[in-house]
């Protein structure tokens, strides 16, 4: 590549020098420029397939190999994953709230007022949950490119409660949320049943005289009948 740019410029009257080498513009001189430049192509590449074995190793030992770590994990000092606790008690508690119909919106709401951050530093948005919650590592299953190993990092989310979680996305029509008309339940993701704890949603109902009512319900009661 760097023969042909060398050549094209040299078509356009303009010739390359370099500060290391002076390579005289004759046989001998573009014989030494190549071999020079094909030496350092090696290097490059020799370099590059040395980076990859030595990260293909890395994988095979479930370490981390670079790029951002989900939200409630770190390096650990083996070079492999660990838990942040204060951060997967976040993600925990994400899931729970989605498992709970809690719509993103309110759940981004909730996590901003309270300063908690995503991984990057950034605000919470109806937009920060969608690549969390398909996180299979959550599960504990480490991925690197092709590789894939079941139990390969700790493991954050059980798998009932992540299973729960994928069908909610599937069959859930507006998981982002969207407040409704006439009413915006800003307790939603902050209010529980005093009888059993789960979550208190935000209803919506017309009355004989045809009024329009809007109230909070607990979601057990609604949804499983078990309150």
């Amino acid at each position: 590549q760097s023969m042909q740019n060398e050549a094209k410029l040299k078509e356009m009257g303009i010739r390359c020098l370099y500060v290391e080498e002076d390579f005289e513009d004759n046989a001998a001189g573009r014989f030494s420029l190549r071999n020079m430049m094909n030496v350092n192509q090696f290097y490059i590449e020799n370099m590059a397939e040395d980076i990859m074995r030595g990260m293909m190793d890395n994988a095979q030992n479930c370490m981390v190999n670079g790029g951002g770590l989900p939200l409630g994990y770190k390096r650990g000092a083996d070079g492999k994953f660990g838990i942040i606790e204060a951060e997967a008690d976040v993600v925990r508690e994400v899931f729970n709230k989605v498992n709970n119909d809690i719509p993103f919106v309110d759940i981004a709401q909730e996590l901003n007022s309270r300063g908690i951050k995503t991984k990057k530093g950034a605000l919470w948005n109806k937009n920060s949950f969608s690549k969390m919650l398909s996180n299979e590592r959550y599960l504990g299953v480490y991925m690197w490119g092709d590789i894939r190993m079941e139990n390969g990092m700790p493991q954050i989310i059980d798998e009932e409660l992540f299973e729960s979680v994928q069908e909610k996305l599937k069959t859930k029509s507006n998981p982002r949320g969207r407040h409704r008309a006439g009413g915006d339940y800003l307790l939603t993701g902050k209010l529980y049943c005093g009888k059993c704890g789960s979550f208190m949603i935000g209803m919506s109902g017309t009355s004989r005289t045809g009024e329009k009512h809007y109230y909070y319900a607990c979601q057990s009661a609604r949804v499983n009948k078990t309150c």
